[in-house]
């Protein structure tokens, strides 16, 4: 069912959704091996507020309190207010709700924001003024409706949308949904000696319910390996989950791993379902296991010794059969040797420990994967895949790849994006590099004008970021529009 619009200012074609079709076209589809599989119902996901932003106080007043009314949970905010949010990460919402109409910050910024910071959130838009300039693809991904003006009947169907879509994304985000987990599971499939080892070692790992430590150097995507694990053991139909890791989150994520007792803290009332709890009988992948802290090394040895775990301020245990995977960014044993990382749950966790294979050990199998990113990567573009050469072939088979799998992904996407002629010679690959690091290039700018200088390393960050404008300008230091006329002069908009 659609909702309708009272005056067409939504572009042509824009999707409305209520709670009778909350799925259609919002998410890319699932990996082939999953589509059979329905999410267990015992999967529980946590409701976050409703977030309405607004710079008039009167508006967030009136608006707050007929969200609350429904009895939805509801903050409010200014846009300013929002911008720091989405820096520090610091809130938690399911719906963001926000009013143009009374916006001091430019639009195109909200944008990007939701794009880059909230990516996963559906948004509901009220007003229309200063989105005259706004294109349909600059639109938020998950942008669910849209009104000119407050109107309660139209705008519940939307807000109970939105809480569903939510719910679906963090329940296929459970159980390796592809926007959580890259699909390139080809990558390690080959038959080269390192892979077939690594294939072996994986099938292994899979047969048995202890914990796995994966190590490898950076750029190997090991979320993708552990989630080969889970595919390939008896856990296969229950969920697999990704517990993100890193310092910023360092605070949390003993609650965030083991979860809130009901009424015990006030920003969550009803209590909080924790990853472990939330992947029973499945699978759970800890990246950067050296960032946690020793309260929670304590938690997570008690768990592996017992299967039960407690919840923070809960006074009785619970069971769960969660089988855990983890990986460090830092060699654990130093940490250990240091007094900063339990040595008893070092010992545990790497009972079974698998090295997983750098790409200069597969170089056999990189033609194979050349021809299949590139007929992928051009797919999600609508572009026919080029033809690389066998010099372009040659060159990517003798580079070192210190990124890995990363650095080649990288690579391919801006390959694809540039090449024009539908053929890719040697000198077309520009190796995207490490993180953070210059990309390897074999252009000569000598004797080069400077407007194709500029030309050139535009589009190769536009590239970079995967064709994302915003992170382009961004690192640039422009302006998007600035960006957008530089593209329309090179004639790439």
């Amino acid at each position: 069912m659609q909702i309708p619009s009272t005056d067409g200012w939504v572009p042509s074609g824009f999707p409305y959704f209520t709670a009778d079709d909350p799925l259609r076209a919002i998410a890319p589809p699932l990996p082939a091996n999953l589509k059979s599989r329905l999410i267990p119902c015992s999967v529980s996901v946590p409701l976050h507020p409703v977030l309405f932003v607004c710079d008039s106080s009167e508006r967030r007043s009136q608006w707050i309190q007929s969200i609350s009314a429904e009895h939805f949970q509801a903050v409010d905010s200014t846009s300013e207010a929002f911008l720091s949010y989405s820096k520090t990460g610091s809130v938690e919402v399911s719906v963001i709700i926000f009013d143009v109409t009374s916006c001091r910050t430019p639009i195109p910024t909200i944008f990007s924001i939701f794009r880059q910071d909230y990516p996963n959130i559906p948004v509901i838009l009220i007003g229309r003024d200063g989105m005259d300039c706004i294109k349909t693809e600059d639109y938020p991904e998950y942008l669910v409706g849209g009104l000119p003006e407050f109107d309660w009947a139209l705008l519940l169907p939307i807000i109970v949308s939105g809480l569903r879509i939510n719910k679906t994304i963090q329940e296929k985000n459970l159980i390796a949904h592809s926007m959580c987990i890259p699909i390139v599971s080809s990558f390690f499939l080959g038959k080269s000696p390192a892979a077939l080892r690594f294939i072996q070692e994986i099938r292994e790992a899979a047969l048995q319910d202890d914990p796995v430590f994966l190590e490898g150097e950076p750029g190997m995507y090991k979320e993708t390996a552990a989630l080969f694990i889970h595919l390939e053991s008896s856990r296969v139909n229950a969920p697999f989950g990704i517990a993100i890791n890193n310092r910023g989150i360092r605070d949390i994520y003993e609650a965030y791993l083991f979860g809130i007792e009901p009424h015990t803290h006030e920003s969550y009332p009803e209590g909080l379902a924790g990853r472990i709890e939330l992947a029973n009988h499945g699978t759970i992948f800890i990246d950067n296991i050296d960032f946690i802290s020793l309260s929670t090394q304590e938690r997570l040895l008690f768990y592996l010794k017992t299967r039960s775990f407690y919840r923070i301020n809960a006074r009785k245990p619970r069971i769960s059969d969660t089988k855990i995977i983890v990986s460090s960014q830092t060699d654990v044993k130093t940490l250990a040797e240091e007094g900063v990382f339990s040595h008893e749950l070092l010992k545990m966790l790497s009972g079974i420990t698998i090295q997983l294979p750098a790409v200069r050990e597969m170089v056999e199998t990189i033609p194979t994967w050349i021809h299949m990113r590139s007929e992928a990567l051009a797919g999600m573009i609508g572009k026919e895949p080029p033809e690389f050469t066998a010099a372009a072939v040659e060159k990517m088979m003798e580079y070192s790849w210190p990124g890995n799998l990363e650095e080649f992904e990288r690579t391919m996407r801006q390959i694809i994006f540039r090449n024009k002629s539908g053929s890719v010679p040697p000198e077309e690959v520009v190796f995207a590099g490490l993180p953070g690091q210059p990309s390897k290039t074999s252009v000569d700018f000598h004797g080069m004008p400077l407007s194709d200088v500029e030309k050139h390393h535009l589009l190769a960050t536009l590239a970079a970021q995967n064709g994302n404008r915003a992170s382009a300008a961004k690192v640039l230091g422009i302006s998007e529009r600035t960006l957008y006329n530089k593209l329309r002069e090179y004639g790439n908009e």
